[in-house]
């Protein structure tokens, strides 16, 4: 088998590169004699993607085996349509986040810590404020529990309102049944938690006030959290009902967000993906945009919010978790060799740079195998669930009543201010 400027030794079979795993799929690599060709094809082909990944994962982000906790809550809808644009954005959200249950040994003594994790979830008709204050305080213990018996494990935990807000000048306020929960509520009753990882998110309109509550009330105690605050508006004045509930869902119901395709959805993949379809919505339905996103820390590129693909159902797999974290270390490997390009001589620089991509490729290589990845299998679900004509012009598969009825009442409806 030739090469375009070389001979390859030891010809092998080429996997399909697909244009959604070409930055890890060089599988005949890890078997070809290196070739000073090879390495500038590998380096300019995948140095776009790997830029993102290594520059997004911080080191001490690896996957490892890990728990996630935390709550998604429902508001008040108002109306049928808007309920169901909340209730299926959360719905998208337990079924992306939440890993598969783990087998436990019946004799287990461990604490439910250890044997329960994922999101719990408070639907409209649930969702009271003693209600969420007494699950939010429940998924709280169970983390901290967690945390405590299992000292080298990480722990995740994610707290997701999708529903109406109000401000009133003073205080953020989410709209649930009874009487609202408050910004500060919230930001007091998280307070207990001893996770490092944080993911805080308001998908209601006014929510761009709750930022004023968390500045207000820092974290001094924990020198080691890592909070993020995503909310669907720059601030309280924004108070029009909101469309990013539904450009999450379909953010998470896809895998057009993961843009650096390792699988690894991370919190600002999601945000950015999430807040295009919302500009873009407003775009197309010629509307002036009434909510303007916002993302609280530079955490988010850093937390994982879900595995995509062959990595989806892998969460308990410790080979696969152990392979990914290898897998990291090398990406910022990577990152650190390209920064040296100017400092070394060429040979040299492209020396170092074919040492990691090799060890990147044999490593992928082992994770698919690990996952049981199949070409074949993964071209046929993304043509299922990814066809054009199904599409808005954002990418974003649009809710049917989107394509005729986005005009005036959704920059109208909901109007607070």
């Amino acid at each position: 088998m030739m090469a375009q400027g070389g001979v390859v030794n030891n010809p092998v079979e080429m996997k399909p590169i697909e244009n959604k795993r070409c930055a890890y799929r060089w599988s005949a690599v890890a078997s070809l004699a290196p070739t000073r060709f090879l390495v500038t094809l590998l380096v300019s082909v995948t140095a776009i993607f790997m830029v993102v990944t290594s520059a997004r994962v911080a080191a001490d982000q690896a996957p490892r085996a890990s728990k996630i906790f935390g709550l998604v809550v429902v508001g008040l809808g108002g109306n049928s349509d808007y309920s169901e644009m909340f209730e299926e954005a959360a719905s998208s959200t337990l079924q992306a986040v939440n890993p598969p249950p783990e087998a436990t040994d019946a004799g287990d003594t461990q604490t439910a810590a250890n044997a329960v994790s994922g999101l719990d979830l408070l639907l409209e008709h649930e969702s009271s404020r003693e209600e969420i204050l007494n699950r939010l305080s429940a998924q709280i213990e169970l983390a901290n529990q967690h945390r405590e018996l299992n000292s080298d494990a990480s722990t995740r935990f994610m707290l997701m309102f999708f529903g109406h807000g109000s401000y009133d000048g003073e205080h953020y306020r989410f709209n649930n049944r009874g009487p609202d929960i408050t910004g500060e509520d919230i930001v007091a009753a998280l307070q207990p938690l001893q996770s490092g990882q944080q993911f805080v998110m308001f998908a209601t309109s006014a929510s761009g006030a709750v930022l004023e509550a968390f500045d207000a009330k820092t974290d001094t105690q924990n020198s080691n959290l890592q909070r993020v605050v995503i909310t669907a508006t720059k601030s309280g004045a924004e108070a029009n009902a909101v469309q990013f509930p539904r450009f999450w869902s379909d953010v998470l119901t896809g895998q057009l967000a993961d843009t650096d395709h390792n699988e690894l959805l991370t919190v600002l993949e999601a945000y950015e993906a999430a807040t295009d379809g919302v500009v873009r919505y407003y775009d197309n339905a010629s509307l002036l945009a009434t909510e303007h996103s916002r993302v609280s820390s530079n955490d988010a590129a850093n937390m994982v919010l879900a595995r995509l693909g062959s990595l989806r159902g892998q969460e308990n797999n410790a080979v696969v978790n152990d392979l990914l974290g290898q897998r990291q270390q090398l990406e910022l490997e990577f990152n650190k060799v390209r920064s040296k390009r100017d400092t070394l001589a060429q040979s040299d620089y492209l020396d170092e740079l074919e040492s990691v991509l090799l060890q990147i490729a044999r490593l992928q290589l082992q994770i698919d195998e690990a996952t049981g990845w199949q070409p074949e299998a993964e071209v046929s679900a993304e043509d299922a669930t990814e066809r054009p004509e199904e599409q808005g012009d954002s990418g974003t598969i649009l809710p049917a009543e989107d394509k005729q009825e986005n005009g005036d009442d959704t920059g109208t409806e909901n109007n607070g201010g």
